[in-house]
């Protein structure tokens, strides 16, 4: 008799299936199988992080929509983004699936670059000096007032900036003592 086969492995995702991080596909298995993963945003599964500002993001308010024009992979794609939806999940629900990981504001994986519009991003984790420039997390940046125009794929940039200087000040500290162990064996 031989060997029993290993199951196959799953099907890699394609346009019309969305690539799932490991986040998308925990909150996912909570929601119905039609249910969008948009739909746990605001439940107890999702709680929506950023606090209400300005009217109209209430429960029954009508969903006012703001004009977005995002840069990426020398593209350019236009729709409207309703206030009380962060951006990342608006691009997804228009087929843009830009890197992502997190989904809290964090990790910083998903920056833009806000040339122009106006976005509440009060829950990112940004600092001061970088959201300054202009970087934003559109996973935690809802849209304000527009048109808001964003260049993707700022990964790089941002993440220097917002952690660049503490890895530089690491490394200078640890060629100072003489590496990992030379701190606790005296210098090299």
């Amino acid at each position: 008799s031989q060997p029993a086969r290993p199951p196959a492995p799953p099907p890699l995702p394609t346009p019309s299936q969305p690539p799932t991080s490991p986040m998308s596909a925990f909150v996912s298995s909570f929601l119905p199988a039609s249910a969008p993963l948009s739909a746990a945003r605001g439940s107890a599964i999702l709680p929506r992080a950023v606090p209400a500002v300005g009217g109209g993001r209430g429960a029954g308010a009508a969903r006012m929509a703001v004009e977005v024009e995002i840069k990426w992979q020398g593209k350019v794609h236009r729709f409207a983004a309703p206030e009380d939806q962060n951006l990342l999940e608006t691009m997804e629900e228009n087929g843009l699936y830009v890197d992502n990981s997190c989904r809290a504001g964090v990790c910083i994986t998903c920056a833009a670059k806000l040339i122009s519009g106006e976005i509440d991003q009060s829950a990112a984790a940004l600092a001061p000096e970088v959201e300054s420039k202009g970087f934003v997390l559109t996973c935690s940046a809802y849209p304000v007032s527009g048109p808001i125009k964003l260049e993707m794929s700022q990964f790089d940039t941002a993440y220097d900036m917002q952690y660049g200087v503490n890895e530089a000040g690491a490394a200078k500290k640890e060629e100072k003592s003489g590496g990992f162990l030379g701190g606790m064996f005296g210098k090299k």
